[in-house]
């Protein structure tokens, strides 16, 4: 089993298109076409589709992130369970790699070389039965070691997540991957009462 210490989005958190934002640096921004859910951790959700996320400086610890008073769509209940699909990246010191990951035709999360490791819960991007998971790298004067994007099933017991054996994706770039490079894989999502 692997685990991985949760780094991201935690009570009272901001996460849009899979990325753990701080209000701060929003301000000013317009966020339009947008679906809002707001999970049992408090965490708000934002997936726009249609939206970019400026430059933001890293993901915020546990505990930095300040609270926002912005009116909230109506949030609709995940058809997944929460807490059961991950996502996790995993860089070894590579340098020059940029991943961009697709559920169903939809981007959720972008990570680089270099970058805080992502921890991401899946329930509002899946559905249900068949999921296609695509992971899109452009990769430049690649070096150092491997960065992994995984994807499984897993769960949080003692504030880490820990994913099951066999993962469902594994997707790793070595230092002698260049240029651009898109592999999908079928996900099949069991529901669980």
């Amino acid at each position: 089993m692997w685990m991985f210490f949760a780094v991201t989005a935690w009570a009272g958190s901001l996460v849009i298109n899979g990325v753990t934002v701080d209000p701060a640096e929003l301000k000013g921004e317009r966020i339009e076409g947008a679906d809002v859910l707001i999970d049992d951790r408090g965490v708000m959700f934002i997936t726009a589709p249609d939206y970019q996320l400026p430059t933001v400086s890293e993901v915020i610890p546990l505990g930095e992130m300040q609270e926002i008073e912005a009116p909230v769509a109506e949030a609709r209940p995940a058809p997944v369970a929460a807490g059961r699909w991950w996502l996790v990246t995993q860089d070894n010191g590579s340098t020059g790699h940029a991943v961009e990951v697709w559920l169903n035709d939809q981007r959720v999360a972008t990570y680089a070389s270099g970058e805080s490791p992502q921890i991401m819960d899946l329930a509002n991007h899946l559905v249900p039965g068949e999921n296609t998971v695509t992971l899109r790298s452009r990769s430049s004067n690649a070096g150092g070691g491997m960065l992994w994007v995984h994807v499984g099933k897993g769960g949080v017991k003692n504030g880490a997540v820990h994913m099951d054996q066999p993962l469902d994706v594994q997707f790793g770039l070595a230092a002698s991957r260049e240029g651009s490079y898109e592999r999908s894989y079928r996900l099949f999502v069991d529901v669980v009462p």
